[in-house]
């Protein structure tokens, strides 16, 4: 995936954060196969053009 960061790598800064299914995720955290079957983007990328 790309546009994600590499920060603390223990969910304390949030500059690994994605939505998964919309939600707001620590990537850092969270594991490959929890997003199997979600629409995981990151942040960055998740916003619509007006």
């Amino acid at each position: 995936m790309t546009g994600t960061k590499y920060g603390c790598g223990v969910a304390q800064c949030g500059a690994c954060a994605v939505l998964s299914d919309g939600e707001p995720t620590r990537s850092c955290q969270f594991p490959v196969e929890s997003a199997t079957g979600t629409r995981t983007l990151p942040r960055s990328k998740s916003r619509r053009p007006a």
